[in-house]
Formats: structure tokens, C-alpha cells, sequence
């Protein structure tokens, strides 16, 4: 008897430890999830690849959706980095969600209960780029309290990728934070593609950066530079352009240089 309650034990405590291992690793994947979460700042900008494709701003702050639908644009954007596909838009890229099947269906009453399902239990039919469960449920919340009033769709026929030049944003697409950071941004174009720093500029004016100056240098190397690294606009920046930051400003006239040099003039060529 004294032997069967001993292995008994055994199994209890062999159970104890299961059973902690594995709040453990739950634990630790939950910290990861709210760890990586981009959903940090007042706006979060989603790109959906489905049939259509669709621009969701969320402003958190303002609690105001903006959903644009441009309509049969997908083949202009998939498969691109998201640098590339914000320039495209004309907009910053936080996060972007793939439908496989091309199902994944959007309105201003974005994020819905089903597909809410959809993507937190993700099957494989959605791929998710920038935006993990931890997200999903910080948009899932700000979606659901937000008002009809205060929710705005537009649909955008897309013909060429040149018709996303003719999306007026007006300032809707705005993060107050970085406009009243009045942080001046400097864009250097040292690709051989023309025109790049101008819709590089656009891109940012439209969330509201305080560019100054487009120039071109001599530089080999993209980088962003700056003094003070502390600012939302350069965090902000550095999610959207991963290149190398350096303190070293030399003679910049702005807060923050952007240099697009040559080594990554293959990853924008086409624009």
C-alpha cells in the first residue's frame, strides 16, 4: 500500500509540473504577444489583400475609423515590402493582412465579431504582418466602441497603380501626436529613381510629418539620422523605413534626415 501511494504521489507532482510548465509557456507567450504589440501610438494604419484592397486608418485618440476601398488594386500591392506598398497608398504601413482566398471582406464597420474570429484563429488563410493577437484585440475593442457617426467608407476605383496619386486624404489620415511634435524631417534621394523623395514626402505629409526639405547627397548607404531619437515622429519612422540610425547629423538642416541611397534602390524600383 505504502508503494501504490507512493507512485501516486509521483504522478502528482509529475502532474503539478505539467501542469506549471504550461502556464508558464502561455504566460510567456501572452507577454510576447503585448511585448511586440505595434498598436502603440494613437493611429494604426492596416493594409487588407483581399479581392479589393482596403486602408484602415484607426485613431484611437478621436475614436474614428476611415476605411478606403480601392477596388481591384491587389495585384498593384501584394507581394511588395510595406515601405514600398505605403509609398503606393500613400500612407505609412503599420500592419498588413493577407486573405489567401481573396474572401476577406471590408466595411466601416471594420473589425466585426466574425471576422474578429477569423484572424485571431487563423486557420492559414490570412497571413499577418505586423499586427499580432494582442493587436487584434486592442482593434478589436477601439472597433467596437466607436459610433456610426464617426465612421467613413469611400470606395476608389483603381485602374493603374498611378490612380493611387489621385487619393485626396485631406488631413483625415492625420496622427496628432506627430503633427504637433513639429519634428522637421529632411528627405535625401540618392536612389536613381526619379521622383522618389517627392512621393516619399507625400506619403509622410499625409500623417501629418513636417518635411522640409527633398535633396539628393552623395551617400551609398540608406540611413536616418538624427540628434534626438527620443520623438514619436522617429519612432514612428523607423517602423516604416528599417534602415540603420545614427546620432552622426553632420550639416542636416532638419530634426531628422532620411536617406534612401542606393543599396535599397532595387526594393523601390517600379515607383
Amino acid at each position: 500500500m505504502k508503494e501504490s501511494s507512493n507512485v501516486n504521489s509521483y504522478i502528482k507532482y509529475f502532474l503539478l509540473i505539467i501542469i506549471f510548465a504550461a502556464i508558464i509557456s502561455v504566460g510567456y507567450r501572452v507577454a510576447a504577444n503585448v511585448r511586440n504589440s505595434n498598436f502603440k501610438y494613437n493611429t494604426f494604419n492596416i493594409l487588407v489583400l483581399s479581392h479589393d484592397s482596403y486602408l484602415i486608418h484607426l485613431d484611437k485618440e478621436n475614436e474614428k475609423i476611415y476605411v478606403y476601398d480601392f477596388k481591384n488594386s491587389t495585384k498593384f500591392l501584394e507581394g511588395k515590402p510595406r515601405s514600398v506598398q505605403g509609398i503606393i497608398v500613400g500612407v505609412p504601413i503599420d500592419a498588413v493582412i493577407e486573405s489567401k482566398s481573396k474572401t476577406l471582406t471590408i466595411d466601416q464597420n471594420f473589425l466585426t465579431s466574425s471576422n474578429f474570429s477569423r484572424l485571431f484563429f487563423n486557420k492559414g488563410d490570412n497571413k499577418l504582418d505586423g499586427i499580432n493577437k494582442t493587436d487584434l484585440i486592442k482593434v478589436f475593442m477601439l472597433s467596437s466602441k466607436i459610433s456610426d457617426n464617426d465612421r467613413e467608407e469611400r470606395n476608389i476605383s483603381i485602374k493603374k497603380v498611378a490612380d493611387f496619386d489621385n487619393v485626396d486624404y485631406g488631413n483625415s489620415l492625420y496622427d496628432n501626436d506627430i503633427f504637433a511634435d513639429k519634428t522637421s524631417i529632411q528627405i535625401m534621394n540618392d536612389t536613381g529613381i526619379n521622383g522618389l523623395g517627392g512621393r516619399v514626402a507625400q506619403m509622410l505629409k499625409n500623417m501629418g510629418y513636417n518635411v522640409v526639405s527633398i535633396d539628393t547627397n552623395s551617400d551609398t548607404k540608406s540611413s536616418i539620422k538624427t540628434e534626438n531619437g527620443d520623438t514619436i515622429s522617429f519612432r514612428r519612422l523607423v517602423k516604416v523605413f528599417d534602415f540603420p540610425k545614427t546620432g552622426e547629423v553632420g550639416n542636416q538642416i532638419a530634426d531628422i534626415t532620411l536617406v534612401i541611397a542606393q543599396d535599397r534602390e532595387k526594393m523601390f524600383e517600379g515607383l
